[in-house]
């Protein structure tokens, strides 16, 4: 996580990494006890690397932010949500006739290949 954030130009907005032991397949096991491990966890991240806001990471994960958000002190952020939401403003841009996407290329050339093919699936 750390070297794609480096990669894609992010690393001095990246406070810090922390897991959960728990799989997100686990997790979905016992929805009560993973929002109070989530919940605890993005305090103890929030405190230990005093981060402005939490990014949960990982599709086992989605809709999990908002389930939290009253327990933690900063903003949590629903990585696929918002990865969602962001694919459908730039295919709706598309589709409405705006000029031709802009997608940078920050070295990850694989990256650049998928979003291209992400795109052109949703236009």
């Amino acid at each position: 996580m750390e070297r794609l954030a480096h990669a894609l130009g992010h690393s001095a907005a990246l406070a810090g990494i922390h897991t959960v032991t728990p799989t997100g397949a686990q997790l979905a096991k016992d929805p009560v006890a993973a929002r109070a491990l989530l919940a605890q966890a993005c305090q103890q991240t929030t405190r230990e690397f005093k981060a402005q806001a939490i990014i949960l990471g990982g599709a086992g994960l989605a809709g999990m932010a908002a389930a939290i958000q009253s327990q933690v002190d900063v903003p949590v952020i629903d990585s696929v949500l918002t990865g969602t939401r962001q694919a459908l403003q730039l295919a709706s841009l598309k589709s409405s006739g705006g000029s031709e996407l802009i997608i940078p290329n920050q070295g990850l050339n694989l990256c650049h290949v998928f979003a291209s093919r992400l795109l052109a699936s949703l236009l």
